[in-house]
Formats: C-alpha cells, structure tokens, sequence
C-alpha cells in the first residue's frame, strides 16, 4: 500500500508542476488538480486548490464534497453544497454516498428523498447508495419500497 501511495504522491507533484507552468488554468485543470489531491488523500491541498480556483465548475464543486466526505468532514461537505448554484445528479449522489459511507445513513435517506422532490431523477448510482443506506439501517421494507 505505501508503494502505491509513494506513486500517487509522485504523480500529483508532476501534475502540480505541469499545473502551475500553465499561463492558464481553466475549470478542467482546477477540477483534476481538486481531484488529484483527494485521491492522494490530500485533503488540505485539496481544500487550498478548490479556494484558490479562479473558476469552478460543477466538477469541480463535486469533487470538493466528495474530498469532505471521503474524510468524514461531513459538515463542510454540506456547507458547500448549500453553496452550489448548479446541483447535478452527480452532486446528490456524493452527497448520499457520503452520508451513508460516514455511518449517516438516515441523514442519506433524508437527502435522497430531497433529491426527488427537487425533481432530479435518480440513476443506479443513486439507488445503490440508497439501497447500501437502507441495509445498514436494516431498513427492509423500505428497501424494497426503493427496489
């Protein structure tokens, strides 16, 4: 595992590199830098990029929450996602992912039900996590009510 990890801390310091010798950066180079240090587990890079972003993207949002709740920083995720203009399926779906992955699987459920009174359509990702939520609850019923 550290050999691994020694590797992807290699990779993000020459995509770092590469990142600031760019006369310009744009919402894609923001967003990959963002989700770089997140899977590096480098949230502190990660949360200093996203702030740093001269412009962000949806992508760039979600990957950010997705970093807050890789590592169980669950309030921060959903202060940003307050914060977001433009919500994707892809948001909603980190953010019950996150819920659930963080042993906060009501709180997913909850959210998952905001989703759909927003009118967002749930896809299979939406349903796993919501699935995986209901199980850890042993929720069965509503399980299959989902199912």
């Amino acid at each position: 595992m550290q050999a691994k990890e020694e590797r992807n801390v290699s990779i993000v310091s020459v995509e770092k590199s590469l990142f600031l010798a760019m006369p310009e950066k744009n919402t894609v180079s923001w967003s990959a830098m963002v989700s770089g240090y997140v899977a590096c587990g480098d949230l502190d890079s990660a949360v200093e990029c996203f702030y740093a972003a001269t412009v962000k993207s949806v992508i760039t949002w979600t990957a950010m929450i997705t970093g807050y709740m890789k590592f169980g920083r669950v309030e921060s995720a959903e202060k940003l996602f307050r914060e977001m203009c433009q919500k994707t399926l892809v948001t909603w779906n980190a953010m019950i992912a996150g819920y659930v992955d963080n042993g906060r699987a009501e709180d997913g459920l909850k959210f998952f039900k905001t989703m759909l009174e927003t009118g967002a359509k749930p896809n299979a990702v939406s349903l796993t996590s919501v699935l995986l939520g209901c199980s850890n609850l042993s929720a069965l019923q509503l399980g299959r009510q989902v199912h």
